[in-house]
C-alpha cells in the first residue's frame, strides 16, 4: 500500500454511481477532443488502434486462442495475435496451474477449472483478477495439459479477452436508440479496420448519454491506456483504502481495471460507526489511510513540543485514536468490515479482496453465507481436495481448507484406484502420504494461529510502550509546567516587595 499521497495521479476520472453498486467510467488519460463533423454511418475509425494486432504465420503447437464463449463474442482468427507494451525485465514470472473441481450453484453443475497459482504470498493482483474470471468461465488455459502459464501468457490473454468482450454493433445501436429516441435519426456505431473487436464496453451513466461518435473514441482511448496498465498488474496497484464503507477507495487508473474486467473489490478495513469517536476521527476527518498516517504523523512530531495550544491538543487527540485505530486493525480487517462483507457480498459471484497489501479472490456461499478465500499457495497445487479456505475472524485464527464441494477435505478421495496393490503395500504407500498431507495443513493452520497470537502480543506490547511513553511524556511537561508556574510565582513576589520596599 502506498502512503505517500504525493505521488503523481494516472490521469483524470469520472465516478458515476448506479443502483448502489460500483459501476465506474474512469478516463484513464485526457479523453481525445471529438471530431469537428459526425462520423459518416459505418465509416472505419482511421485512428492509431490502441493495440497493434499482429498475424502469426507460425501458430505454436497445442497453443489454441483461449477464448470461451460469451454473450458478446467476435469472431477472431485463431492465429491473431495481441501484442501488449511490456515494462517487465528480467526472467519470465512463471505461476504453477491447478485444477479445482467449481460447483455453480446456480446451475447446480460441477466441472473442472483451471487456476494459477504463487509461490509467494506477493501483492499480485493479476492473479486475482484471472482467477474471477477462470471461475465465471471468461477465459481458460490451453491446452488443458498445460502446467505453467507466464506473466506474458497471461498479459495477452487479459488483452485478448478486452479486445473480444466490447460492443457488438447490435448492442451499440440498442444503447443509441434508447438515449436518442427523440431525434429523428439514430447514429449507428462505427467499426474499426479490425472488426470492432478494438473496442471494449464500460458500463455508465455517462457513456448512455453521451453520443455515439464520442462513446466509442472514449472507448478506444481508455482501452489503449487500459492496455498499457496491464503489465502493472504482476508487482501490484497504489491502493489507498477508504474507511467508511467496503467499496471505497481512492480511485485510481490502475483500480479502473477492475472495472474494465467487471470484477468487483472490496476490502474490509471498515470503522464501526458505533465507535462514535474513531469514526469521526478516522472514517469523517481522515477518510483514507494515507491521511489517517499523516495524521499519526502530526501527532509524533507535538511530542518534542512544550508550549501546547489548543489546536495542538486536538491534534494529539486524533493522532493518539487514529495511531490506536491502526494497532488494534493490524490485520486491516475488521468484525464490522467482515460483518459488512457478508451482509453485501453477492452471493456466488467471485470477487477481489484487498487486505495486507495483497490480493485475493473470494466467494460468498450461497447457502451458508460464509466467505471463502480460493487457495492459491503453489506448495498445494498437487491437492486437489484444498479449493477454498474459510475466512471467519479478523486473525484468520479459525480458518479450516475446504474442497470443491465446500466440504472438509476427504484426502482418502484423492487415490486413483488402480494405484490400490494386492499386497497392501501401495494402501500403505498412500495411507503415510495422506498422512503427511493432513499433517502439512494441520501445522499449516497451526502456523497461522501461531502467527496471529504473536502479532497480537507484540501488538500489546507496544501498545504498552506507547502508553508509558505518553504517561512519561505527559510527567515531564506537567513538571515543567509546575516549575513554569513556580518561578512566575516568585517573580511577583520579588515584585511585590520590591513595590513596598520602595
Amino acid at each position: 500500500m502506498s502512503t505517500d499521497p504525493s505521488q503523481p495521479s494516472h490521469g483524470k476520472f469520472k465516478k458515476a454511481m448506479h443502483g448502489g453498486s460500483r459501476h465506474s467510467l474512469f478516463y484513464l488519460s485526457d479523453p481525445p477532443p471529438p471530431p469537428q463533423s459526425p462520423l459518416p454511418e459505418q465509416q472505419p475509425l482511421t485512428e492509431s488502434p490502441p493495440c497493434q494486432q499482429t498475424t502469426s504465420t507460425n501458430p505454436p503447437p497445442n497453443e489454441p486462442d483461449d477464448h470461451t464463449s460469451h454473450e458478446n463474442t467476435h469472431e477472431n482468427t485463431p492465429d491473431s495475435e495481441t501484442t501488449i507494451p511490456s515494462n517487465h525485465t528480467g526472467p519470465a514470472q512463471e505461476y504453477l496451474v491447478k485444477t479445482i473441481r467449481w460447483v455453480d450453484f446456480h446451475t447446480r453443475e460441477a466441472k473442472d477449472v483451471r487456476i494459477i497459482t504463487q509461490n509467494e504470498n506477493g501483492p499480485c493482483p493479476l492473479v486475482a483478477i484471472c482467477n474471477v474470471l477462470f471461475l465465471r468461465g471468461d477465459l481458460e488455459i490451453r491446452p488443458p495439459d498445460r502446467e505453467v502459464v507466464t506473466f506474458e501468457y497471461l498479459v495477452e490473454r487479459l488483452g485478448d479477452y478486452l479486445l473480444n468482450h466490447g460492443p457488438s454493433t447490435t448492442t451499440n445501436t440498442t444503447t443509441t436508440t434508447t438515449t436518442t429516441n427523440n431525434q429523428d435519426k439514430p447514429s449507428s456505431t462505427p467499426t474499426s479496420p479490425n472488426d470492432d473487436d478494438t473496442t471494449i464496453m464500460i458500463r455508465s451513466k455517462s457513456s448512455a448519454q453521451s453520443s455515439t461518435q464520442e462513446y466509442v473514441l472514449t472507448y478506444r482511448y481508455n482501452l489503449d491506456a487500459a492496455l498499457s496498465i496491464l503489465p502493472n498488474l504482476q508487482t501490484g496497484l497504489d491502493v489507498n483504502v477508504r474507511f467508511s464503507s467496503i467499496r471505497d477507495f481512492e480511485p485510481t487508473a490502475e483500480l479502473a481495471m477492475f472495472d474494465l474486467f467487471d470484477v468487483d473489490l472490496f476490502h474490509g478495513w471498515v470503522v464501526d460507526p458505533q465507535d462514535e469517536e474513531t469514526y469521526r476521527v478516522v472514517a469523517e476527518k481522515c477518510g483514507s489511510y494515507n491521511a489517517v498516517v499523516e495524521c499519526v504523523v502530526r501527532a509524533d512530531t507535538l511530542n518534542d513540543k512544550k508550549d501546547w495550544t489548543q489546536e495542538d491538543e486536538v491534534q494529539m487527540h486524533e493522532g493518539l485514536v487514529a495511531s490506536s485505530f491502526l494497532d488494534d486493525t493490524a490485520t486491516q480487517l475488521t468484525y464490522y468490515g467482515l460483518q459488512q462483507l457478508a451482509d453485501t457480498v453477492t452471493p456466488n459471484k467471485p470477487f477481489v479482496f484487498f487486505r495486507n497489501n495483497h490480493f485475493s479472490t473470494l466467494l460468498k456461499h450461497p447457502e451458508s453465507s460464509g466467505l471463502f478465500m480460493l487457495v492459491t499457495d503453489s506448495g498445494l497445487v498437487s491437492q486437489k481436495s484444498v479449493v477454498w479456505e474459510s475466512l471467519g475472524d479478523i486473525d484468520q485464527g479459525s480458518s479450516e481448507f475446504f474442497d470443491g464441494s465446500f466440504s472438509k477435505p476427504q484426502m482418502i478421495q484423492d487415490i486413483p484406484e488402480n494405484n490400490v496393490g494386492a499386497d497392501g503395500d501401495t494402501e500403505l504407500d498412500y495411507a503415510l502420504a495422506l498422512s503427511l498431507q493432513q499433517q502439512e495443513i494441520s501445522t499449516a493452520n497451526e502456523n497461522r494461529r501461531q502467527q496471529a497470537f504473536e502479532r497480537d502480543q507484540l501488538r500489546q506490547q507496544q501498545q504498552q510502550q506507547q502508553q508509558q511513553q505518553q504517561q512519561q511524556q505527559r510527567q515531564q511537561r506537567q513538571s515543567w509546567q509546575q516549575e513554569h508556574n513556580a518561578a512566575a510565582t516568585n517573580v511577583k513576589r520579588k515584585s511585590k516587595q520590591n513595590c513596598v520596599i520602595s
